[in-house]
């Protein structure tokens, strides 16, 4: 299974609303493209999405880390494209239902190898929104040292996982 989709970015609450935040209601928000019978229809709490999302099911070399601490939701991964489409509207509905507690920040979602794509995940000033990103935009995400950083970090899951040099290829010896 080859990670197709890298995703990657922080949104962050005032430390006052961020239990008013984990105890709000989020549905799964549809981004462009995507097929509708993909995503849930049902409301849940955003604590409850964030703890399907940290739990998440993933095979090698997928790699994804979601992370809510002091008021700040950290996003970054590497994964397939089936699993992109059952994580990635979950976590547009997380910086949906941030955006009216006074949250601020972006989620950055680019297709790589094959696929081409990028999407734009923006909450501040009580609003969010959803930006398909320009191919010239994909294209410099595509090669930017933050995508370079989460294969890194991809690599070094998998070799702990694995073991040391398995990343490596096999030369036979």
């Amino acid at each position: 299974m080859l990670c197709d989709v890298a995703l990657f970015g922080e949104v962050k609450l005032p430390q006052l609303n961020t239990d008013d935040f984990l105890c709000a209601e989020t549905r799964d928000a549809i981004l462009p493209g995507f097929p509708l019978e993909a995503v849930p229809t049902w409301p849940r709490s955003a604590e409850a999405v964030l703890e399907e999302l940290r739990t998440h099911a993933l095979l090698p070399p997928e790699w994804l880390s979601v992370t809510f601490d002091e008021g700040r939701l950290d996003a970054r991964g590497l994964l397939s494209r089936d699993t992109f489409f059952t994580v990635a509207p979950a976590l547009v509905s997380l910086c949906r239902a941030a955006a009216p507690y006074g949250a601020g920040g972006t989620l950055l979602m680019v297709g790589l190898g094959a696929l081409s794509f990028g999407y734009s995940v923006r909450c501040a000033f009580g609003r969010s929104s959803v930006r398909i990103m320009s191919a010239d935009a994909v294209n410099l995400m595509r090669e930017s040292p933050a995508v370079e950083a989460l294969r890194q970090s991809a690599r070094g899951s998998l070799e702990a996982l694995l073991g040391d040099g398995a990343g490596a290829p096999f030369t036979g010896a």
